[in-house]
């Protein structure tokens, strides 16, 4: 009976608030207690991350001590800690603490990218190879980890492993132009000649107008003596640039040894007199045939210049730099944008185009072209530096802040610190 009473069985509403709010006390308290444990976390990343910037490499040790001690097993910590040793040449315990941060974080592909860079600096090949393969595995869709590995490998003459490595990177990325060069050369340096030459006309195709691999194909064909190969090879050249010396010298070349030197006479004297014509064009020259040419020419006679040859690097350079200086700033970040259309391995004029976008405050558009640019240079620091200046100019500050953080931690160079401590104070004063 006693356990059946209602004063037993049924606490009354006012003991059930009580004992509730008994029971979620220590649960609030400890609530509070994290939350001002990541918050003073926080303040001090931040404080160890300026010590950083400012090069006090010693202080930055002593903050980022404090920190972990409340956070032991923090990525972002442990990795400021490594900037910090290394900054203090000591190399022995920058290796120590990202050993740590990688136990604790094996996935995390920014501490591979700082552990590849303490590798390189105590020159330990075998550790910097083993943190690029990862990189590779962790960023399997991303161009440039796999670069980084083939390169290494071709540089450390591992010409096996860095062939089979452009194949997992082709079957990852697709037919890249910049892993397909690697793969000419791993074959080059193999000797296996019939798949680069196959592999160079796949570049070809791939990139028509960059005609240097069909330059470079033809003359894989002379040297193996395919004289009909070859002369395709060059006559396709002056089919798309007919006042092209090299291919010319080389497709009379060619055809001498094919018993028509009279031929090849010819063709050469005809492209030599075309380069010749071009010289003589007032104010609209090549670089290679007249250095001062283009900076001599008129705003007028370089737009008709462009407007016969669209895609004249130097020409749009040279006219994207004037309306800099006239003030027309998104004119100019549209012809940066059509070199980098034709010449996206142009990092310059990747950077010239997110900055006068900014400058001519179309932030929309410099933001498109620095995300456009990181898919193929994903790595490159100026240009994540640009993308989180656009990230700013458009409002977006939560995501500019965890790229500037992380940025922070990754570059070494003062004048990228300046610009993105410049960008802390802008986001602090929005």
């Amino acid at each position: 009976m006693l356990l059946t009473s209602p004063l037993v069985a049924a606490p009354s509403a006012v003991e059930g608030v009580v004992g509730d709010a008994l029971i979620a006390a220590p649960f609030d308290d400890q609530d509070r207690g994290h939350q001002a444990q990541d918050s003073r976390v926080e303040q001090l990343l931040i404080r160890g991350l300026t010590r950083l910037y400012l090069e006090d490499y010693e202080g930055a040790v002593s903050v980022f001590n404090e920190a972990l001690k409340l956070r032991p097993n923090d990525s972002a910590l442990l990795s400021s800690m490594v900037k910090a040793k290394m900054g203090l040449g000591d190399l022995s315990s920058a290796s120590f603490f990202i050993q740590q941060a990688i136990d604790n974080d094996e996935r995390n592909a920014t501490l591979w990218e700082l552990f590849a860079e303490l590798s390189a600096a105590t020159e330990d090949f075998s550790a910097l190879l083993n943190a690029r393969r990862q990189l590779a595995l962790l960023r399997k869709k991303n161009t440039s980890s796999h670069l980084d590995l083939i390169r290494l490998l071709s540089r450390l003459e591992h010409f096996e492993d860095a062939l089979k490595a452009t194949t997992v990177a082709v079957e990852m990325v697709g037919a890249d132009a910049r892993i397909l060069t690697e793969r000419v050369a791993a074959f080059e340096k193999l000797g296996l000649v019939t798949e680069m030459d196959q592999t160079l006309a796949q570049l070809s195709e791939l990139e028509p107008s960059n005609l240097s691999h069909r330059i470079e194909l033809g003359g894989s064909y002379v040297r193996q003596s395919l004289w009909e190969k070859a002369e395709s090879v060059f006559r396709s050249i002056l089919a798309v640039e007919p006042d092209n010396l090299e291919a010319g010298e080389s497709l009379a070349a060619v055809l001498h040894h094919m018993g028509r030197t009279d031929e090849g006479q010819a063709i050469l004297a005809e492209i030599r007199s075309m380069n010749q014509r071009i010289a003589a064009s007032p104010g609209i020259l090549v670089d290679l045939l007249t250095p001062d040419g283009l900076t001599a020419a008129s705003d007028d006679q370089l737009r008709k210049w462009l407007s016969e040859h669209p895609t004249h690097k130097e020409a749009l350079q040279e006219l994207a730099e004037r309306l800099i200086t006239d003030g027309d700033a998104l004119q100019a970040a549209d012809l940066y944008s059509r070199i980098v259309a034709r010449y996206p391995q142009e990092l310059e004029m990747w950077l010239a185009a997110i900055d006068a976008y900014l400058s001519g405050r179309d932030n929309q558009l410099a933001l498109e072209t620095a995300n456009q640019g990181l898919l193929l240079f994903p790595g490159y620091a100026p240009l994540r530096i640009g993308r989180a200046e656009a990230l700013v100019a458009v409002g977006q500050t939560e995501s500019a802040l965890n790229a500037i953080k992380e940025l922070l931690i990754l570059v070494t160079d003062p004048r990228q610190k300046v610009v993105l401590n410049a960008l802390l104070d802008q986001i602090e004063a929005m």
